[in-house]
């Protein structure tokens, strides 16, 4: 993926209840033709919402600041809110945390746990309340592919990997194509996917079928405090946790938080690996294509497969256009990826 160019200003969000400023940009990518092409999103949609948590309960967060809000105006409904919304706490201990967003009051957001809890949430921790990007978001009309002819000749799709799966070197979840007026999903005929969610913190790819390139740019607004993701591990055997950090910026091994977070673990020797981490060279053409590197941490320092015992810790690793896969050893306990603002 190739950048061109990174615009900085500022915007900020209708509805809050004290003024919030974040900075925004766009970048520009290139997308090979007759190619996987690996895409991270390294922007946010603006927030629509601001508040403070003035109370925690199951999955619920009472929440004040600005006017009330409509009963369930967070959440989806097709043909009359296009969006999905999650919140995202901004400061405290959860800090760079996320929960899609099931049900509101006037006052409350009701959250999705995913297996999580809201433990560590403290009363006066902010929260913004944070659209996702969807497909026709992110790429109205079929923005930045090759727009298909046919169902069955699809010239672009999308591939989202499979988050939820078990292992190692899973298969795509799910394929989508532009065709028509509207995105539609491979295996659901002709139905409207255009509100189809996309994970801020984890890869997509763009295989194109043809051999032209295209471009694709993508704005937003910029994440100004941490990031924590969740980091599956499988007790019985190894695991990939797909990820795609959410910067706008290069970041190194050495800042990345990996290690200090405890979701990757140091490796007792070469030869035998605990963690690695699998990163994708967009500037090689191809489908299916292994990753490009492995690195791993051993003796106090990142080290690349391959490379001997080369200290590669400050080399900028991560960041816009990398995809990355987090492989854990088989051992038990899931833990997080806590990813600091380092710009």
């Amino acid at each position: 993926m190739v950048l061109y160019g990174t615009g900085v200003g500022t915007s900020s969000a209708w509805g809050a209840p004290f003024e919030v400023v974040a900075p925004a940009g766009f970048q520009r990518f290139s997308l090979q033709g007759n190619s996987d092409n690996f895409v991270t999103l390294p922007f946010f949609r603006p927030a629509v919402a601001y508040g403070k948590v003035t109370g925690i309960g199951g999955n619920t967060l009472a929440v004040s600041g600005g006017t009330a809000w409509n009963a369930d105006e967070f959440v989806y409904s097709a043909g009359i809110q296009s969006n999905t919304y999650f919140v995202l706490l901004t400061s405290g201990q959860r800090q760079g945390r996320y929960f899609t967003i099931l049900g509101n009051t006037e006052d409350t957001l009701m959250v999705d746990l995913n297996d999580d809890t809201l433990g560590g949430i403290s009363v006066g921790d902010s929260i913004a309340v944070v659209p996702y990007w969807t497909l026709s978001t992110l790429m109205p009309g079929g923005k930045g592919i090759h727009v298909s002819t046919s169902p069955l000749i699809r010239k672009s799709e999308i591939l989202f990997v499979n988050v939820d799966g078990i292992g190692i070197n899973r298969s795509a979840s799910k394929t989508f194509f532009y065709y028509g007026d509207s995105w539609k999903q491979f295996g659901q005929g002709l139905a409207n996917k255009n509100d189809e969610v996309l994970l801020p913190d984890v890869y997509f790819i763009v295989r194109h079928n043809i051999s032209t390139a295209t471009s694709l740019t993508l704005s937003g607004e910029v994440l100004n405090s941490s990031w924590t993701m969740p980091v599956t591990v499988n007790s019985v055997a190894k695991q990939d946790n797909f990820i795609g950090l959410p910067r706008p910026v290069m970041t190194s091994l050495n800042n990345s938080g990996l290690i200090e977070s405890g979701a990757f673990q140091s490796s007792s020797s070469p030869l035998f690996r605990v963690d690695e981490l699998l990163v994708f060279d967009n500037a090689v053409i191809g489908k299916n294509r292994s990753a490009s590197a492995t690195y791993y941490h051993y003796n106090g320092a990142w080290r690349k497969f391959g490379a001997g015992l080369t200290d590669v810790g400050n080399l900028p690793i991560l960041g816009p256009g990398v995809a990355a896969i987090i492989r854990k050893g088989a051992y038990a306990g899931d833990c997080f990826w806590k990813n600091e603002i380092t710009f």
